[in-house]
């Protein structure tokens, strides 16, 4: 799977929280190929990314991809 920069490290933190695609996608609310197509980019989603962002505590990895 080709992930972008943000799928690819949002997936590293869910692999070091042990968490699966299939419960962060439950509990974002939305379907695992949902979820998927953010990591690969296929979606912006960014309602989503924030929330993403929020709950695998992400947020020091965003500021600092952004400066």
């Amino acid at each position: 799977m080709n992930y972008t920069t943000f799928g690819k490290e949002a997936k590293k933190i869910m692999i070091d929280k042990g968490m699966t695609m299939t419960q962060l996608a439950s509990q974002l609310g939305i379907s695992r190929p949902y979820l998927t197509e953010i990591f690969s980019g296929t979606r912006k989603a960014k309602r989503q990314k924030a929330r993403i962002v929020t709950i695998l505590g992400m947020e020091a990895l965003v500021i600092k991809s952004a400066s």
